[in-house]
């Protein structure tokens, strides 16, 4: 897709420019990113960057270690709140897949996680507009298992690594792409194809901000905070 959205100003508000990157998605030259925080901030900085230019950057939890290379985020009490434990990116209508082909993108190295643990998302239980969340498997036989949910108008569709890929807990860092098209949805790790739904979730277009690492609340006295480290996290459309 050669698009290059100008910036459109109303007011005195902008929203940023989205331009053309290499491939975003092997063999499908028309995905691009529309964001790309790849969490190389050094120990004392505390704004997260979007390294493709288009601006959506955001905030860095105090509780999370930076080398310069990769985030660690240490493990926490799952029943205590510690909103300084997440990245935090603002909302902003860009940044929702809506109708059309989406992807998100973590590369990240799992740490001792044995509940339910959310790397990266877009709202939080049923709120209006749905969600997309890339979160570890709670089922007890899939420990080490990853799983992607889009909510939409639609309903959900929902893909996860278990039983077609080996746990993820091993160690070792992994790339996770999760994707929807007007196909359904699909699971990548590492390059490889793991899982696909056909069914379709519709629009997913809400006002929440984009966290990673773990809820902006906590629900039912569990706050799903990631514990492990991750490499990068790239927000991409078609």
């Amino acid at each position: 897709m050669n698009l290059r959205t100008k910036c459109v100003i109303i007011g005195i508000a902008s929203i940023p420019i989205i331009t053309q990157a290499s491939n975003a998605s092997a063999g499908d030259t028309n995905w691009y990113p529309v964001a790309l925080w790849e969490m190389n901030e050094g120990p004392k900085q505390s704004v997260l960057h979007d390294s493709t230019g288009n601006g959506f950057v955001g905030t860095i939890g105090t509780r999370i270690i930076k080398n310069g290379k990769y985030q660690t985020f240490p493990r926490e009490d799952k029943q205590a709140f510690r909103p300084q434990h997440i990245d935090r990116i603002p909302d902003n209508d860009i940044l929702d897949p809506g109708f059309g082909d989406f992807a998100v993108v973590a590369r990240f190295k799992w740490g001792n996680n044995r509940h339910d643990i959310n790397i990266v998302q877009k709202g939080q239980g049923n709120p209006t507009g749905g969600i997309f969340k890339m979160k570890t498997s709670l089922k007890s036989q899939a420990i080490g298992g990853i799983k992607c949910l889009f909510r939409g108008s639609a309903g959900n569709s929902q893909v996860e690594s278990y039983p077609n890929h080996s746990p993820l807990n091993d160690g070792k860092w992994h790339t996770v792409r999760c994707e929807r098209t007007v196909d359904g949805s699909s699971m990548f790790i590492d390059g490889v194809f793991v899982d696909n739904n056909p069914n379709l979730a519709g629009e997913i277009s809400n006002d929440w901000p984009i966290t990673i690492g773990g809820n902006i609340k906590c629900e039912q006295y569990l706050c799903n905070y990631w514990w492990g480290k991750i490499g990068y996290v790239r927000w991409v459309k078609n």
